[in-house]
């Protein structure tokens, strides 16, 4: 699960629009996996693309921004990106980037749009920005960071029996795909986790 993304920037940060969020200057941007993929993990939904929308955000409980702490001694600013808002609940349905306050499956880039944000210096009158971005993906299942096309596979069974068999197992909230609480049901065969889990194993994501 993706319930939030943590990156540092080592100056401290302002929206360039005076009362703007910093959410326009983060540059959070979603492609598919192969079709295989669309095929059996997201029958008859056709997922968001490119830019993540900004109101998925929940950052200190306000709507469409996100966590932004300074640390004077360090110099660092630290933002944090929840999607926890109202509108990152649910299933994925047409169009969504989110599905039960996680990203959804698919590959990402994370970037600083440069035309939104000042990054100011101590002294220097520096605002400016460089746009690199940092590429990564999720896969639901993918418990040690399997590469693709098969991230889901037969090493990450140990992390899903164990989840559904050991109430204090450690891998319970990266495995709970519907953010219930819990990974396995009274009969396991329907739970929403293990379902979710099969549906991606042993896929070809690139196909």
């Amino acid at each position: 699960m993706i319930r939030g993304i943590t990156f540092d920037i080592d100056a401290p940060v302002f929206s360039a629009t005076a009362g703007a969020s910093i959410a326009g200057a983060i540059d959070l941007e979603r492609t598919n996996f192969g079709a295989q993929w669309q095929a059996l993990v997201y029958p008859g939904v056709t997922l968001g693309l490119n830019r993540v929308t900004t109101s998925l955000y929940n950052g200190n409980g306000v709507t469409g921004l996100p966590t932004l702490t300074y640390n004077p001694t360090t110099g660092t600013t630290t933002v944090t990106l929840f999607f926890n808002a109202a509108a990152a609940a649910g299933a994925a349905t047409t169009n969504s980037f989110t599905e039960f306050n996680s990203l959804a499956d698919g590959n990402y880039t994370l970037g600083l749009a440069n035309a939104n944000l000042n990054l100011l210096f101590g002294g220097s009158g520096s605002s400016t920005v460089s746009a690199a971005t940092v590429p990564f993906y999720r896969a639901f299942g993918d418990m040690n960071g399997s590469a693709l096309p098969i991230p889901v596979n037969g090493a990450d069974l140990f992390f899903l029996s164990d989840a559904t068999s050991n109430a204090g197992s450690a891998y319970r909230t990266f495995l709970d795909f519907d953010n219930d609480g819990t990974v396995v049901t009274a009969t396991p065969g329907t739970s929403p986790d293990v379902q979710a889990f099969n549906r991606r194993f042993n896929r070809n994501f690139v196909a």
